[in-house]
């Protein structure tokens, strides 16, 4: 079992989208179970900018969010999700 943490703009962008909450509760529940690697996940990838960040779509209706993670620590099983954002959001970033 995997240790996940977030922090408070996670929480922040929860609030703002609360029409998420179900999925991002089951991608939670997926990073706990299986790890940082949820191939199944809408547009699952690990992104090339060599950050460590994985991504997924939470959703597919509009707007589309998307959720950030990362592993922490492999050893002790910690990962962290660092952002939920908007597709938009995630495009004019990365």
């Amino acid at each position: 079992m995997w240790n996940i943490t977030t922090n408070k703009k996670v929480a922040k962008k929860l609030k703002k989208y609360p029409f998420i909450n179900t999925h991002f509760e089951r991608l939670i529940n997926d990073l706990k179970k299986y790890g940082p690697q949820l191939t199944w996940w809408s547009h699952f990838g690990k992104l090339k900018n060599g950050s460590g960040l994985y991504h997924c779509h939470l959703n597919n209706n509009s707007p589309v969010m998307i959720a950030l993670w990362m592993v922490i620590n492999e050893e002790k099983r910690e990962m962290e999700v660092k952002d939920v954002q908007t597709h938009q959001e995630f495009d004019s970033k990365n």
